[in-house]
């Protein structure tokens, strides 16, 4: 679990009770690593020199004198008594997640049981699958391996049957038009990225034209009409200025 409970007055009731800075850091370490590793408020002796502290027997042996810690009835590790005191929420989440991952362990054994009788299946009707094929005048090939590039159009028929108008019932034909339309498909999307390119490029290149240019406006207009934003020869008033020129005679008229 990634918490745990401790009374928010640990520390004053443990110095109270005149235990030692070193014992208390001790006790919250092995706390969160009970916690960590969901052990029900036991720790193994083996685990706290995981916890990377020093003089660990002094810090042990005084936990225990104030009955913080007992050591446990096999002798290998230690028992915090209050630990259930605060826990029991933990405890109860703990004991839930344990029960879901048994459920989820149980049901991918059973998956893979029936996965392995499925294969098994499988293997035994092979044979006699193959000799009604046979005997119903399926032709038997090798799987189809293509030997044409990725680039180039591949055949939607088997070498042996590439001539053929009407081929029989065929496996490797079968795959070679797997094959084809799976090409097809790459086709297709190949063309419609490249559309989608140049779009997005034609786009930019629109973006950057109008914001280069001095005449038109935000939209790529000039005087209600698409601006070819190319400059007008030096000395010679652009449109724009024209329009305002005649508009501001018409107002002093």
């Amino acid at each position: 679990m990634e918490w745990f409970a401790l009374s928010s007055k640990y520390y004053l009731d443990l110095d109270d009770q005149g235990v030692s800075e070193s014992a208390q850091t001790l006790l919250t370490r092995a706390l969160a690593y009970i916690a960590d590793n969901e052990d029900s408020g036991y720790i193994a002796k083996s685990a706290l020199k995981k916890l990377g502290l020093r003089a660990l027997s002094r810090r042990v042996d005084e936990l225990i004198r104030n009955g913080i810690m007992t050591e446990s009835c096999d002798g290998l590790g230690y028992d915090f008594p209050a630990w259930f005191k605060w826990n029991e929420p933990l405890e109860r989440q703990v004991k839930k997640r344990k029960a879901d991952r048994e459920r989820i362990r149980r049901k991918r054994e059973k998956e893979e049981d029936v996965a392995r009788q499925s294969r098994s299946v499988s293997r035994d009707v092979a044979s006699p699958h193959r000799q009604l094929q046979q005997q119903e005048g399926y032709v038997e090939e090798v799987a189809h391996v293509s030997n044409v590039g990725a680039s180039e159009e591949p055949s939607s028929k088997c070498s042996k049957h590439i001539n053929d108008p009407d081929p029989p019932n065929c496996r490797a034909c079968g795959e070679a038009r797997i094959a084809r339309k799976a090409w097809d498909s790459r086709q297709a999307a190949s063309a419609a990225q490249a559309r989608s390119e140049e779009a997005h490029r034609r786009a930019e290149d629109r973006r950057r034209a109008i914001a280069e240019c001095s005449l038109c406006d935000e939209d790529g207009y000039l005087d209600r009409a698409p601006c070819t934003h190319v400059p007008l020869p030096v000395g010679r008033p652009s449109l724009r200025a024209l329009v305002e020129q005649a508009n501001a005679e018409k107002k002093s008229a």
